[in-house]
């Protein structure tokens, strides 16, 4: 039998080393008082991310984009998952400077298999807690340039297209476009595989596009979800 106590304190709310001995936080009406998932799994530094433009955590220097139409052999964002570990984006964000020329601006999120960028950075993913000694076990790299290998898109995870203006009077200034577990209610869980290694997929195409991407994911060991 399984005894689940709650407490009300509020104002002395002890925290203690790791121990069997856990209680419910409530409020005084007896709600339940808890965190999101996602922020739990940070505390637990489960949570890495990867931020580039020109080069890996610039903000300073804009990066240069996948010119023209989605181009399955040209990545603005590859992440290739090992066999051991299961990934789940939390979080993506492509911050425009420039479009180029009127066109259109297309972004997705995807995964599947088989992907090979050319050239491009490598990204080093940084843990959400700065305090957590884990790391990431997976490859990630953006900016790649035409001709690499393509992908096989197994899964879309947010996709956004518009035909955009530029240099235009009174033409709305363009952010960005962003995806998050937290506006779409769910958060995807991509298995790693041993062959072909499973990837994720991220572009970014416009005409002449150049600017920032941020992806952020959680990482469990398969244990964790089988």
């Amino acid at each position: 039998m399984t005894e689940i106590r709650g407490v009300t304190a509020q104002k002395t709310v002890v925290r203690t080393d790791e121990d069997d001995r856990r209680n419910i936080r409530l409020g005084y009406g007896g709600e339940t008082i808890g965190i999101p998932w996602l922020q739990a799994l940070v505390l637990e530094g489960r949570m890495f991310g990867v931020a580039y433009g020109a080069a890996n955590n610039t903000v300073a220097t804009v990066g240069t984009f996948g010119a023209g139409a989605i181009d399955l052999d040209e990545f603005d964002l590859l992440q290739t998952v090992p066999a051991t570990v299961a990934v789940l984006p939390a979080y993506y964000k492509v911050a425009f400077d420039a479009i180029g020329t009127i066109a259109a601006v297309h972004v997705a999120l995807a995964w599947g298999q088989t992907g090979v960028i050319a050239a491009g950075i490598t990204c080093t993913p940084y843990n959400l807690n700065t305090g957590s000694t884990l790391t990431s076990l997976c490859t990630v790299a953006g900016l790649g340039d035409d001709g690499g290998t393509a992908c096989t898109v197994s899964g879309v995870i947010y996709q956004e297209a518009t035909t955009a203006l530029t240099g235009v009077a009174a033409t709305p200034a363009m952010l960005g476009y962003e995806w998050s577990a937290g506006k779409a209610g769910f958060v995807p869980v991509i298995k790693g595989l041993v062959s072909p290694t499973r990837q994720v997929f991220g572009w970014a195409a416009a005409q002449g596009g150049t600017g920032f991407i941020t992806y952020q994911w959680a990482e469990l060991p398969l244990e964790a979800i089988e």
